[in-house]
Order: structure tokens, then sequence, then C-alpha cells
């Protein structure tokens, strides 16, 4: 406080901020320091004639400063480190920090199981001299670079088969500060040597193995309404805006139309390094490092001027002596906190991470700090798994602190869209090689279960009406299951059973789980028994009277204890809790084709439900507003449902409608279930996709261990009534009379 603007300038990092794509985020400010500036000899790349390359900065501070108390775990990067993002749409979260010193970008795998087995999986060129900020694109993987030693954007896949690497470096002409990436992947650099703001627009080819600089068409620098002094970029995707900051003012610029463009200045006294969106309230919340404050803004009636609600100073105590500096700063959004970096100039340094607790209006409040984190500049958040990585650039390491609550990424966020599955040869020849292992595997020992319950189905019968008292006309249980009252009534029982797939139910997410499981069972079971009951009355005029199957309720709940006992994610799930019955006699061929008219149906719906799935598809750590999350349940338990239930439903086995399709057409049947099976390996159990090349293999050995089980309950049916009937043969005679 009280520092001229100047020695401020010479106590900060300087310009550079980066977006998570997806969300419209930035990890942190820039990295460079704006005090004596070391030209780092023995390296020359040519650029274009207006960029004026900016030199690598060391301090003098020392790079041997102990761990502090307060942190999980510290992990060396790079020489000089600086901005930091992380991949949260891709399951494996690796996060990326440019190392200005050694030119290249370190990839830490952000979400070991544990702190300390965080490590530098891969160091990647930058493309170029001097690498700063880093910015996502969320949808392909794609990090984007900004060199300002040479003017160029490194473009790495982060997603590439055999870990990430550079693909392509793209001179843009000015001295690049600050990246962001939009929601339609055009990606927005600002610039100095000339001051402006310039959008790169990838093409088809960007994607591709061999893509190179002409696959990344740069516009000219825009200049209009753009002061000198610009340090960095903040992308609200919700109202399509750019935010820029700098001196003593945010400009806010509109993404409607070919180009951004200025539409409102907001006065900010001081010098902003860092900026958040609070994507619960849609607060921007940003730190001054000449006043050594935290501002929070929103947008105003017009939805384009920013207001400042309240300003509160960076940490506890701030004096001349103590040079907070405060440059980064990150959300928590499910803790509803803030984390505050600091860039201690004394010495020793005095640096810490201060946290502000957030009020229901957006206020801050201090809630604690740690001590001893120096020289730290750029943050980014892991919702996974709750980790903050802090950079801390005089020492050159990252260090990671257990701050936010984890979100386990669940079915919701990893089942791939139909757009992001793997089409390459090797994937789809193991998925269909895995399919029609399934089908010998299941289909073998079929057979032999088959003839052992025809040959004692009346026994079984038999034991199961005096167990279950199920028997007679007069039967309570009978009466209720072939009523409307009765199907209502087993549904909402399936649905309770099927929501403890839900990992938080009953203690949390209770009317989002139940009512998912709920709207999944009605539209599946319809979609696979109305086709029946419409051909019937076609043929026959007569409508069906809907039977519950009593049976289905303990198949729900085997399907929950071995999801609950096997951790699989997805669980399973049947699906299909009843039927229709008539009085009209129908043939083997009637009932053929009304299981495969209902069989299409299920399929349809289910691949219906992945499609409209993708706009309600959940971004990692944002909260999802109840109704848009109960969409995105019901169509991605329908989907799942479908699936499952054609996989389950379409084994050959006497009581299911396998064994009825297939005895009508083998060759209806085979077709169906393969489809059926094959949705469910290579996009419920193994789904190579966009996101996650090597997914885990334990829904596949979940599925093995289930068809091994599966095997066996044949095998040991079939072994307990050929006992029986041994036993019986060498019995004596009963006495005659």
């Amino acid at each position: 406080m009280g520092r001229s603007l100047a020695a401020a300038r010479r106590s900060v990092p300087a310009r550079g901020l980066v977006t998570s794509a997806r969300r419209g985020v930035p990890a942190g400010a820039a990295l460079v320091l704006a005090l004596a500036f070391l030209l780092v000899p023995g390296r020359s790349t040519a650029v274009a004639a207006s960029c004026v390359p900016t030199a690598i900065t060391r301090s003098g501070f020392s790079s041997t400063l102990p761990v502090s108390a307060g942190v999980n775990a510290a992990v060396p990067v790079g020489d000089l480190p600086g901005q930091i993002a992380i991949d949260t749409a891709d399951v494996r979260g690796y996060a990326y920090v440019a190392a200005s010193g050694d030119n290249t970008v370190s990839v830490l795998d952000a979400r070991s199981p544990d702190d300390a087995g965080i490590k530098v999986i891969a160091t990647v060129p930058s493309g170029g001299q001097l690498p700063q900020a880093i910015a996502i694109d969320e949808q392909t993987g794609r990090v984007y670079v900004t060199n300002a030693g040479t003017c160029t954007i490194g473009v790495i896949d982060g997603r590439a088969h055999g870990g990430p690497r550079l693909i392509a470096s793209v001179p843009v002409g000015l001295t690049p500060d600050a990246i962001a990436v939009g929601p339609d992947g055009r990606i927005f650099v600002l610039g100095a040597n000339p001051d402006g703001l310039l959008v790169i627009t990838p093409d088809a080819g960007a994607g591709s193995a061999s893509a190179g600089p002409a696959d990344f068409q740069v516009s000219a620098p825009i200049t209009a309404g753009l002061p000198p002094n610009r340090r960095g970029l903040l992308l609200d995707a919700k109202a399509n805006l750019l935010i820029v900051d700098g001196d003593n003012e945010l400009e806010t610029m509109t993404l409607a139309g070919p180009s951004p463009r200025v539409v409102a200045t907001t006065p900010l006294a001081g010098i902003c390094l860092g900026m958040d969106l609070d994507p619960t309230s849609g607060l921007l919340y940003v730190t001054d490092n000449l006043f050594d404050t935290v501002s929070t803004l929103r947008l105003g009636p017009d939805g384009r001027t920013l207001q400042v609600i309240a300003t509160v100073p960076s940490a506890a105590l701030i004096d001349p002596g103590k040079n907070v500096n405060p440059v980064g700063l990150v959300v928590l959004p499910l803790r509803r906190e803030i984390v505050v970096t600091s860039y201690s100039t004394a010495t020793p340094p005095t640096a810490e991470l201060t946290i502000f607790t957030i009020d229901p209006a957006g206020a801050l409040t201090i809630a604690q700090t740690i001590q001893g984190v120096d020289h730290s500049v750029t943050t980014a958040l892991d919702p996974v798994t709750g980790r903050v990585f802090v950079v801390e650039q005089v020492v050159s390491r990252v260090s990671v602190l257990d701050l936010e609550i984890p979100t386990p990424l669940d079915l919701a966020y990893v089942l791939p869209g139909p757009f992001d599955l793997s089409l390459t040869p090797a994937d789809v020849a193991r998925n269909l090689g895995l399919t029609l292992l399934v089908i010998l595997l299941v289909g073998a020992p079929t057979p032999l279960f088959n003839s052992t319950l025809e040959a004692n189905e009346e026994e079984i019968r038999r034991w199961l009406r005096r167990r279950f008292h199920t028997g007679g006309r007069a039967s309570p249980l009978s009466r209720l299951r072939n009523r409307w009252s009765g199907f209502a009534i087993y549904v909402v029982v399936a649905a309770l059973l099927y929501a403890f797939l839900d990992r938080k139910f009953p203690f949390d997410n209770q009317v989002v789980a139940f009512g998912a499981a709920l709207i999944t069972l009605l539209v599946a079971t319809f979609a696979s028994i109305l086709p029946g009951d419409r051909y019937v009355l076609a043929r026959y005029h007569e409508h069906g009277v809907p039977r519950a199957a009593l049976w289905t309720l303990g198949m729900a709940t085997v399907c929950v204890l071995v999801t609950r006992l096997t951790g699989a994610e997805p669980g399973y799930v049947y699906g299909i809790i009843g039927a229709f019955t008539f009085t009209a006699a129908l043939t083997v061929a009637d009932h053929g084709r009304m299981a495969f008219r209902g069989g299409l149906a299920l399929l349809a719906a289910g691949i219906a439900a992945w499609f409209l799935r993708v706009p309600f598809e959940p971004a990692v750590g944002q909260p999802q507003e109840a109704g848009v999350q109960l969409v995105n349940k019901v169509l991605e338990g329908l989907f799942v449902g479908s699936v499952q239930g054609l996989v389950f439903g379409l084994v050959p086995l006497r009581f299911l409608t396998g064994a009825t399709l297939r005895a009508w057409s083998i060759r209806r049947w085979l077709l169906l279930w393969a489809i059926g099976i094959g949705l469910f390996v290579g996009v419920v159990l193994y789904p190579v996709s966009s996101y996650e090349p090597n997914p885990s293999a334990t829904g596949l050995l979940t599925m093995a261990i289930t068809v091994v089980v599966y095997g066996l309950i044949a095998i040991i049916f079939w072994a307990f009534f050929r006992r029986r009937a041994r036993r019986a043969a060498l019995a004596p005679p009963p006495p005659p009379g």
C-alpha cells in the first residue's frame, strides 16, 4: 500500500492470464518478472517484423527455499515455471506448466491416487522460446502455449496416443501475453508490439497428426478500444464476453459477430493481474497488485459493464515491508472460497497464500493463511481431486494443497458422447472381438441351463409357489401384479432399488437419483412392450393387460449388490419391469415379431437419449441446476438402461425375451444382441474416446467376473438336478401296498 506505480511494476510478474476453455475460468496470472532482464544467449529465431520478442528474466532470490509445512506435496518442474492449466475434461486430468527457463511444458499426473505420487510424466517442447501463458481447448484436448521470445503459439495435442506432443508452432506477429479458448474453438491472443487482440481459427486439419501452422488462420490484431498495458484475458462463456484486464480498468468485449469488439470499460484503480469467475454466482474476482486488494465485481443491468461490489485487503496484514503483491487467484466453487497467491519481494520472503470465504452476497472474509508458499504466481484447481496447484516460480516447483471438496468422476462425467468415441481400426477391432467373446461365453452355458430348467420346470414352479405364496387365483400378490395400480407399485419399488446405484443415495442427491431411476424404468419398459401391444391390436384387435414380473425386483437387488460390491461404474440395470399379457392365442412368430419390435424400440430410445444428452453433459467441478442435472441423469440412465436391457434381456434363457426372439429368428436375435453388446462394451465398459485414450479396465473385469459367475451358476444348476436324478434312480423302490 502506498507504493508508487513504478515500484509496483518492478515487484510483480508481467503479463498473461490463462483460461480454462470449457468453463471460461483463468488458471492464474503470467510469470515473467519485470526486473533486470538477462537475455538467454546462443538462440535466435526469425519472427514477423512487427513483433518485438520478450527476453527471459530471472530474479536474484534464492532458488533453494524449503517446502512450506502447509503443503501436501511439492513437485519439481521445468526451469522458471509460470502458467499452469488442467485439462479437467480428460479423466486423466493432466496439468500443464509453462517453463520459461528451458522453453518446455511440464506435464503433471494431477490425479495420482495420493499427493505424494504426483510427478512430471512428460516434458514437451513449447514450440518456441519463453513460454508464458497456457489455454486448453477441453473439447479437443489441444493445449495452446504463448512463446513471448519467438512471437509464436505452440500447439500441443494433450490426448495423443503415446502421450502429449507438440504438433505445430504458429507465428502470430505480436508478442503474446495472454491466451484464451472460446467454446467454439477459436483462440484469442492478447499481446503487445503492437498492442492488440487477435483471433486464431483452427480448420479441419488442426486435429490431425500432420497439423501445421497453415491449419490455424490468424487474424489481424484488433486495437479499437484497447489502450496499452493490457495483461490478461478471461472468458465468460455464459455471457459470451471476453474480459481484458490491465492498468486502472477492465474492458468487456463481446464475442457476438465475426470478431470481438469492446462494448464497455470499467474503471478499476490499480494493476489487475489475476481474475477468476465464480460459476455458481457469476461474480468476478480480481486481484490488484498495486494496492494489494481483491475486488468483487458483477455484470450490470446492461450485461456488459462491470460493477464493483466490494474491495478487501488481499492479506490479513499489509504494510510496506511485507510486500504482499497478490498475483493469481482461483475460486473453489464447492467450498465457497477463493485462494489468492502472493509474490513477496522481501528477503527473506514473507509470502503466504490467503484463503477467503465467499458469503451469499459475494463478499469476502479471510478464513486462513498458509505461510511459506514463496513467489507464487499462478494457481489451478482440479475439481475431481479437490487439489489446488500453486506455481512457485523462483524455486521451480508446484505446490499441491488439498483445499476443495473432491468431486469424483462418475458416469455423468466419463460417459462419452456419440462424437467422442475412437474409430481407429485397433479400437474398433478390439470392441468387435470383445463382443464376439461375450456372445460365445454367455451363449455356451445357456443351452445347459435351458435344458435343465425345461426338464424340472414344474418342480421349480411348485417350490416357488410354496416359498413365496404366489399360487392360486385368489393370491393378493397375483391380483396386484395384473393391475395398473400394482404395475405402478412395482415400478416405484424397482426405482427405489435402482436409486442405490448412485453412490450418494440416500444421503444426498435423493430426488435426482430416484427421479432419474423412475423415469428411466418407465421409458425403457414401455419402449420395450408397447410395440408388441400395437402389433396385437392391429392383428387381433386386442389391447394387452399389464403384468409386473416379480422376479425383476430380485434382479434389481442383484444388480445393486453387484454394483456396490465391485464398485462398477456404471451400475448394472436390467431396466424392464413387466410385460403385457393377451387373451388371444399368439403364435411363435407373433411372439418373435413382438420381441424384435420391442428390442428395436428400446435400442432407438437409448440411442436417441445418447444424442440428446450432448447439450446437458456436466462440466467437472461446476454445480448443475437441479433441473439440468435431472435431465442429464435421465438421458444417461436411459441410454445405459436400454443398452443393458438389450444385453441382459436378449440372453437366450427360457424366461427372457432372448429365447422368444431366438426361437423365431436366430439372425435377427443375434444382430440385435450383438449391437447391444457392442454398445455396452465400446461405450459403457471400456470407452476409448478423445477424452480418455486409456480408460480403466475395471468395467471389463467386472463383466468378465459376471460372465464367469453366470457360467458357474448354469453348471451348478445342471449338476444339482443331475445328482438328484441319479439319487432317485439308485433309491430302492417303495414297498408294495
